[in-house]
């Protein structure tokens, strides 16, 4: 493959800032990792008797969430580097971050959240644009997607597919690579002619195999549902939806849904980036039973073992997912149907059904013709339904003329 010179100088200078933008950050976050409280430490508010314990707990999620965002910041630095066009002509650098981000001392660069509004630059194709709340235009002119790795002390990403107006996209095995290269006066003045044309083919084989056209797919080393950072175009905007939404996906496997809804919660969870009219409805929300925001929410698997993935998903993200949250259908199923309806028999209760798995409750034909077999169903439901309010209509009319009479012959 061969690359125009300004391409590789532009590369470089890429990579460069990146993985200086990666140690900076490290660097902040760890200065801001806060130490541990002894007892008599950190006590912002007198407790008695009547007092609530509500701004204790409060106080503590806050300084838990920062403390996990800052740690993860030191694992993962940033995910994207973008590079948009204001109105104005203003061309900015973004480091998009999974966590909430720190603030990074000199400005040459800002940082954004993923699930924060700019963070929607590092799922748009060059040349779209975003509005911010603000009523600002951005529109994305560089695009760099990417796998920060710690190696051997220094800080690297593996994998990493840059574009721009005028390039890619391009898959760039190790940006560390890239600005480690040998520069041709670098070669040693002693070597000889020979020595120094085999280092310098050697150095543009590596460049070659550094530097790949086009997308380069991850190979997966384990079983795990794949982490995708970055959600394209339209998984980001089912992702950006507002929390009352009700949103129905459909897809092959491996087609994103499991990842867009993990996404979609870890970001409506988040109360920093909630719209106002999304925080409202959190504030707000009433009703029998009424949960905290954090805790109204369920995830159905069909296996046990895709339960163990999703929880494994939900972590990345740090969202909390224990079993409650996560559930399979079965198990969900039988719950219902035991502790709140219970329509099963138990050990101390002999009244009501026997589960039986065993059962056949649908014919050969059903099963295999599921979806005529549902539409059927659909007409037949709606047709009775339809006939219900028929027959009611009619009895009202009844009713009424009834009445009438009644009241003619008083």
């Amino acid at each position: 493959m061969s690359n125009s010179d300004n391409t590789k100088k532009h590369l470089e200078s890429v990579a460069n800032e990146t993985l200086e933008t990666f140690e900076a950050i490290e660097t902040e976050a760890s200065s801001k990792l806060p130490k541990r409280l002894t007892s008599s430490e950190g006590v912002l508010i007198n407790v008695n008797p009547v007092t609530s314990p509500e701004p204790i707990k409060n106080l503590s999620k806050i300084q838990n969430a920062n403390r996990t965002s800052l740690l993860s910041l030191q694992q993962e630095p940033a995910i994207a580097r973008i590079v948009a066009v204001r109105e104005d002509g203003e061309r900015c650098v973004y480091f998009i971050c999974r966590e909430i981000p720190v603030t990074l001392p000199g400005g040459n660069v800002e940082l954004a959240s993923y699930r924060s509004p700019v963070g929607r630059l590092a799922s748009l194709p060059i040349g779209d644009e975003v509005e911010l709340p603000n009523g600002e235009f951005l529109e994305v002119e560089e695009r760099a997607m990417l796998r920060p790795i710690r190696d051997r002390g220094k800080w690297d990403s593996k994998n990493s597919v840059l574009e721009g107006e005028t390039y890619g996209p391009l898959t760039v095995t190790s940006l560390r690579t890239l600005i480690e290269r040998i520069a041709p006066d670098e070669f040693d003045e002693q070597a000889g002619i020979d020595e120094q044309l085999l280092e310098k083919l050697l150095e543009e084989e590596r460049e070659s195999v550094n530097i790949i056209e086009g997308i380069r797919r991850v190979v997966l080393t384990q079983m795990e549902l794949r982490d995708q950072p970055i959600l394209d175009k339209f998984q980001d905007k089912i992702f950006r939806l507002p929390l009352d939404s009700r949103i129905l996906l459909l897809g092959p496997p491996g087609s994103g849904k499991t990842t867009t809804l993990i996404r979609r919660l870890g970001q409506k969870l988040d109360l920093e980036f909630l719209s106002e009219e999304e925080q409202f409805l959190v504030k707000n929300h009433k009703g029998p039973n009424v949960t905290s925001h954090e805790e109204s929410r369920m995830m159905f698997t069909p296996t046990s073992l895709l339960q163990q993935y999703v929880k494994e998903s939900f972590s990345r993200e740090r969202v909390p997912a224990s079993d409650y949250h996560v559930r399979t259908w079965n198990d969900y199923r039988l719950e219902v149907a035991r502790n709140k309806f219970g329509l099963l028999t138990t050990s101390t209760k002999q009244s009501g059904f026997i589960r039986q798995d065993s059962v056949k409750y649908f014919g050969d034909e059903a099963l295999g013709n599921l979806t005529a077999w549902f539409d059927d169903f659909e007409v037949w439901q709606q047709s009775a339904y339809v006939k219900r309010l028929q027959n009611a209509a009619k009895e009202l009319v009844s009713i009424g003329e009834g009445r009438i009479a009644e009241l003619g012959k008083a």
